[in-house]
Order: C-alpha cells, then structure tokens, then sequence
C-alpha cells in the first residue's frame, strides 16, 4: 500500500493499516518513540473489559486480574485470592488447593489452609465416611476414663459423657435429669452395683432421695 497521511483516510480499516509509528513516555517520563504491529494493538484492545473464554493450555506468568467474567474449562493449577467475585465461575478449580474466596469451586480438592477436604472434613452421610472415620466416630461416643472425676451434687455436666453411680449394699439414690420431671434410680439389695447414665453437656442432675452409702462420677466422652 502507498504511504498516505491520516487525513487521506475518511474511515481506516484494519486491513488498511500495517504498523503504528508511536510517541510514548517510558517509566521516567522521557519521550520515545516506536513502531507498534496495528493488529496486536487492535485485539489488545478487544480483551478490555470484555468477557473472555481461555480454552487449552494458557499460561499467565505474572500478576492477572480478571476485572470482568472469567471462564476457565480446563484445570487450574494456582493460588486464587481476592474477591470472590472475580472467582465465581472456577467451577472447575481440582487443584486451586487455596480457592478459599473461589465461592463456586465445586471441585477443588483443598481448603484455604492446604488441607485435603475429603480427609479432612466429615461427609454428610457418614455411610460414605471411610472405615478410619467411621472408628474414630465411635470412639468420640466412649468414656474417657482417664478424666473420670468424682461428683456432689447437684452437678451439671460440662461435656457429653456419663453418670456413673456406685451404690454399695442396701443403698440406693434417686436422682431428677434436670427440669424433665424425670428420675434416674440405682440401687443394690445384697451387692455393691454400678449405674452408667448417658449425658450430654448442660444437664443439672440434684439428689431426689437416697439411702445409705453411694457415689457419683462423671466421665467425659472422649470426643467431649
């Protein structure tokens, strides 16, 4: 094409332009000068505050802002922060193990701390829980001897746990489940007998009536 002046130009297409001679200011604001590809110029511009698809393998090495919808169909592998906004289409982040604001990151497999989720956390069908799970599940139920304590009453309980009653012979002890209008009895006849009550934590336990000798404990559940 033959050099022409702006002026010749009543409307410029694409195709009419090669290169752009520019005049910028660099970092300490000392005039330059340059030549800029006009097609690279014109599709920069097209990514300005429009909404993009990134299908395949892209690479971003620096610092990238998404100031508008963002989709991504292929893995991300990257620490996501900022706003959850500007994450909420990551529907398919499997290793943004640090999606914490990546609000519709169904699939990241790590929390915000690193931690694998489905080791970590227990899942709301605890059938599905792994057999791990599901033995440290019944051991929290189990009381934890270790921190049984003796106790007077009236007692209210600090954590699940147990009441333990030990009544020795031709004793007893009736004793009222807090507010319930409820009353949990032990007694022995001709040999010392022991009670376990299942409790959970806030529940006032005061003496009814009793009668000879007797003791009680409380024992916590090992998961409290």
């Amino acid at each position: 094409m033959a050099d022409k002046k702006l002026s010749d130009f009543s409307y410029v297409q694409q195709s009419d332009v090669s290169d752009l001679i520019v005049l910028f200011l660099d970092e300490n604001n000392a005039p330059k000068n340059g030549r800029l590809n006009f097609q690279t110029f014109v599709s920069g511009l097209a990514l300005l505050g429009s909404s993009n698809t990134f299908v395949g393998a892209n690479t971003f090495s620096g610092n990238v802002v998404f100031s508008g919808n963002a989709t991504f169909n292929n893995t991300i592998n990257a620490n996501i922060s900022g706003n959850s906004a500007t994450a909420t289409t990551a529907t398919t982040a499997t290793s943004a193990t640090n999606a914490t604001n990546a609000t519709n990151a169904t699939n990241a497999t790590n929390d915000g701390s690193g931690n694998e989720i489905s080791e970590t956390y227990m899942k709301k069908d605890v059938s599905n829980a792994t057999t791990t799970a599901k033995q440290t599940i019944n051991e929290w139920g189990e009381p934890d001897w270790s921190s049984a304590i003796q106790i007077t009453l009236p007692y209210t309980t600090p954590s699940n746990g147990y009441i333990v009653r030990n009544v020795l012979t031709n004793s007893y002890i009736h004793l009222n489940i807090g507010n319930t209008g409820i009353k949990s009895f032990a007694g022995a006849t001709s040999n010392n007998e022991s009670v376990y009550l299942p409790t959970k934590k806030g529940i006032e336990y005061t003496k009814d009536s009793s009668h000879g000798s007797w003791f009680i404990y409380f024992v916590p559940c090992i998961g409290g």
